[in-house]
Parts: C-alpha cells; sequence; structure tokens
C-alpha cells in the first residue's frame, strides 16, 4: 500500500487508466515487456502482443511496441482480442523446434539434447548432454536434515525423464511456449512451460512442481558447452565468484 501511495503521488493522472506500466529504473524501457493479469479476452491497444495461461494459472501477455520514460509510467487501453496476430516463422516437430533465434533438438524422451543458435551456428549443449535435466538424488544429510549438501550426493544423482503428455500451448509473433508434463519420483509431477522467444535467444523454463517425495533432492542440469576461468552464483544481496 505504501508503494502504491508513492507511485500515485509521484505519477499523478498519468498512473489513471485501465492499465499503467510502471518503470522503477533509471533508464528508458522497451522492447518486449511482459505483463501479467490482464483481464481475460483483453490485450493492449494498438501494440504487438500474444498471450497464454501460464502454469500457476496467471494470464501471461507479452508487448511489443511500448516505451516507458526513466521512473515514469505509461497508461494503455484495453481492447478486445481480434484474430490472431501474424506468426513468427516457428516450426514444431516431433523432435526439432526451430525459432527465429534458435534450434532445438529433443530425443525421444522429450529432453532437449541440442541447442544451436542460428545466427551464429554455436551448439550450446556439450556432445552427449542436456539442456536443463531433472535430477533426483537420496537427501539423508550426515548431520543436519536441511540444508546440508554431502560430497556423495553427485554419487546418488539419476535423471528422471518421464514425459506424460506435451503440447503446444501458443505460437505467435513473441514466444512459442511448449508445456510438458512430467513423472517425478514415487508420485511427484512437474509441469514445465519451455518459452522460446522471437526477439531473443534467451529459454524460460518456468515450472511448478507437486512434490510428494520423502528425502529426496531435486535440481535441474544444463549441460552447456561453455568454458570459463570463473562463475558467479547468485545469493541473498549479491554473487560468489
Amino acid at each position: 500500500q505504501l508503494a502504491q501511495t508513492a507511485l500515485s503521488t509521484r505519477l499523478g493522472k498519468k498512473a489513471a487508466g485501465p492499465v499503467a506500466v510502471f518503470n522503477t529504473l533509471g533508464w528508458d524501457r522497451s522492447g518486449v515487456l511482459r505483463l501479467v493479469g490482464l483481464p481475460g479476452g483483453k490485450a493492449p491497444a494498438g501494440a504487438l502482443h500474444q498471450s497464454w495461461v501460464d502454469v500457476h494459472g496467471a494470464r501471461q501477455t507479452l508487448v511489443e511496441g511500448i516505451s516507458i520514460p526513466s521512473l515514469g509510467a505509461v497508461n494503455f487501453p484495453l481492447e478486445k482480442e481480434g484474430r490472431p496476430q501474424r506468426a513468427a516463422p516457428n516450426s514444431v516437430e516431433k523432435r526439432r523446434i526451430l525459432t527465429p533465434q534458435l534450434e532445438l533438438g529433443l530425443d525421444v524422451k522429450g529432453r532437449i539434447v541440442s541447442c544451436v543458435v542460428r545466427e551464429s551456428g554455436r551448439e550450446l549443449v556439450r556432445s552427449g548432454g542436456v539442456l536443463h535435466a531433472f535430477r533426483l538424488a537420496e537427501d539423508v544429510p550426515a548431520a543436519w536434515d536441511n540444508w546440508d549438501l554431502n560430497e556423495d550426493l553427485l554419487l546418488k544423482e539419476r535423471e528422471e525423464h518421464r514425459l506424460v503428455k506435451r503440447k503446444l500451448l501458443s505460437m505467435g509473433p513473441l514466444a512459442l511456449v511448449l508445456r510438458s508434463t512430467w513423472r517425478l519420483g514415487r508420485a511427484s509431477t512437474a509441469v514445465q512451460d519451455l518459452v522460446l522467444h522471437a526477439r531473443s535467444p534467451r529459454i524460460d523454463f518456468e515450472t511448478r512442481i507437486d512434490w510428494k517425495e520423502k528425502h529426496r533432492f531435486l535440481k535441474a542440469g544444463f549441460d552447456v558447452d561453455v568454458h570459463g576461468e570463473h562463475a558467479r552464483y547468485e545469493i541473498q544481496y549479491g554473487h560468489l565468484t
């Protein structure tokens, strides 16, 4: 409530209207924006957009064509969604996904075993590796039953790839969204949206897990073909190198 009051005081009438998008950064922002919670059947007027309902039941809308000034806001009206907008040159086959940025290869288990950046031809997955592999292990630490991860955990890991179903959720001018449902462990389930962007080679893995295991450890592994002298790992208020 304090944040809302401060924004309303700072922006005044600029924030009035059906939808106001705020920019709290110290520079102007444009490009593709992601809006959450727009009313069903409604879309920003006069902007390129694409919507779908994510794994958490929230309506996601990608919007392109809006520029937000530094420490300011832009108000735009909503209109009824019309016919589907132009589609990006995507191609989805049983074991191959092609977007303007990436070419992904899948194996018989539905795993991503190849990810090629189309502009450079660079393969990002190491030979024999998998991009985003669910890995389970026994979680029985020697001392503390919570945050301790013993070194022998690496010897207990095994991959879990029991694909239950997969469907193309959305394919439009800004993104391709592929939803997969996986079985994990004895009784757990993961529902995951693979979001591939038309304007960026970034990949989003948006996952909801119904966890019903005991003394089990779950993580996602990325076997990337990248070599560096150091790596940075995020922590609460910064990172460790």
